[in-house]
This record gives structure tokens, sequence and C-alpha cells, in this order.
């Protein structure tokens, strides 16, 4: 039996790209099929009963390995913006190609934090930024250091504790060219190195939370529950998205996300059905959402006629 595809000009539409599930071709799916296997560990925690320091994770397959050095910076309130022509933010990351030296890790202190206006080298793979939720990491905080677990209706309408600004690679900076790491294997999927950071990321939110609590009540304070933490990701600009080739039209009409990764307005709900534990990160990779607006209702009908 042949199948016709259908042409391009009818399946290329926002309206239903924005609608289609995620396949084992999503970047998602295909990272944790390569990396399930690697090892997930901290190797360094540093920071102040604050918050602010830094925290260095690590995958490996025990022959090659990855870090991610997240810097937690103490700024103002009237500091923190989202904007491109934003200087400071509540944190920072940069992917490092290996396992970084005590001096790798106090040069990239002083230029991590700057973004656009540091510089790296191409010791480093990627590079990444974000703002908290203020309202939402407070809230957090203050009930895991009473003992109890946050609001789950105020967390989940938000989706996430930080907001990544943007994410960047292949030489932006003096980050390595796409050719230093383009023959390796566990790389040659699609934004492979960019999955890694957010993935890693989204971990560095969760021990955050769980370590400021701690030291506000320590006799008291309990850590987020898995439960709770395997329904948020990290919250996305339109400016990210169409760095990942995705217009932010398509973000306002995709009505499927991956729990990595979490949009502003987007509300999960329930509980994954497929699920994927490594250490202490747990990933889900389908979610489901509640309240889809009539137009993505009319999408998922075409996509299925």
């Amino acid at each position: 039996m042949q199948i016709d595809l259908r042409k391009a000009e009818v399946v290329m539409k926002l309206d239903r790209l924005g609608s289609f599930h995620q396949s084992k071709l999503s970047f998602l799916r295909c990272f944790i099929r390569e990396f399930k296997n690697w090892e997930f560990q901290t190797k360094e925690f540093n920071l102040d009963n604050q918050g602010f320091g830094y925290i260095v994770y690590v995958v490996n397959n025990g022959q090659k390995h990855y870090s991610l050095i997240c810097f937690s910076n103490h700024i103002e309130d009237s500091e923190r913006s989202d904007r491109v022509i934003a200087t400071k933010w509540d944190a920072s990351f940069v992917l490092f190609d290996g396992l970084p030296a005590q001096e790798d890790i106090e040069r990239l202190k002083a230029n991590v934090p700057l973004q656009e206006q540091g510089r790296v080298s191409e010791k480093e793979l990627c590079l990444s930024r974000a703002n908290k939720s203020v309202r939402v990491f407070e809230h957090v905080v203050n009930k895991l250091s009473q003992g109890e677990q946050p609001d789950t209706k105020l967390l989940y309408s938000v989706g996430y504790l930080y907001r990544t600004t943007a994410v960047y690679g292949s030489g932006k900076f003096g980050l390595a060219d796409r050719i230093k790491i383009q023959d390796r294997e566990e790389l040659k999927g699609p934004f492979r190195l960019e999955m890694m950071l957010v993935y890693l990321a989204r971990q560095f939110t969760f021990d955050v939370v769980n370590h400021v609590a701690h030291f506000r009540s320590p006799d008291k304070a309990t850590k987020l529950s898995e439960d709770i933490a395997r329904n948020l990701g990290i919250g996305l600009r339109s400016r990210y998205l169409q760095s990942l080739g995705r217009a932010s039209e398509q973000r306002r009409l995709s009505s499927i996300s991956p729990r990595l990764f979490c949009w502003r307005g987007f509300k999960p709900t329930g509980t994954m059905p497929s699920e994927h534990h490594v250490g202490s990160c747990t990933c889900g990779t389908v979610g489901r959402l509640r309240g889809l607006p009539r137009q993505r209702r009319h999408a998922w009908g075409q996509l299925i006629k």
C-alpha cells in the first residue's frame, strides 16, 4: 500500500504544527535517548546561605565529560529585566568541554555573568542566562522553609522557577565553533548541547530553592517534592525559541509542551505518561495542557482529520 504524502503548504502551517505531539525525532526525546545511560552528578556546590555562588554539574559516559557551571548572582529588583538590553541576571550558565580546573572557574566567574560584555574561550560550548520568577521563587522558598510544599495552583500557573532569555553557541562571544565538536557521535543530533545546558539548568533551579530554604530554617525545612518538580520546567522567551528555529507565533499556538520547557500562559496538569529519571534529575517527556484556546482546539481538530 502506498500512502501519498501531504503537501508541505498544507502541513507546514503554524496552526497545524502547534498541535503536533512529540515524536522520537523531537529534540528532547533525542537528547534523552542519547544520554539516558550517562552519569549525571553534582561535582561542586558552592552557594552561600542566600543561594549566591556557583554549582558545577557533570555528565559523563566514563570517557567523555561535559560540565555545566552555574553562577547564581545577586542583583537588585530594579536591575532584573528580560529585555535584550539587560546587563544583569539572577543566574548565568556555561557548558564546559570536559572538567574545569579552578582557574577555569575563576576565569569564567569574571566573564560569564557579563554575557555579551564578557569573553569565553574554545573550551566552552554554550552560554546562557536566566532570571527568577520572583513571586514564585519566594513563595516556594518560604513554604519549604516552613516544612510545607508550595501551592501547586500558583506554581503550575507559572510553570517554572527561572526563565532563560537566551542560549548561545557556535562561536558566539568566543565559544567553540561547531567544527570542533561536529564529529562527536553524541552531539550529531540537533541542539544536543543546548538541550544539555537547559536540562542541567533546570536541576539548578530546584537545588537553589532547596538550599536557600534549608538555611532559612535548618530544623524545619523540607525539599521540593519530586512529584511537583517533574511538572516544572525552564521558562522560555520568544527570542530563545527563534534561536531554535521556531517563530514566536508557533509558541503562541503550541498546545503540547515537554516539561523540560514551559512557556508563559501554559498551565500543566496531571502527570506525564512517560518519565525519565537520571540521578536527582527528573525529566517528564510529554506534558498535557488544560484550558486550550479555541484556535488551538481547532488546529488539533484539523490535524486529526
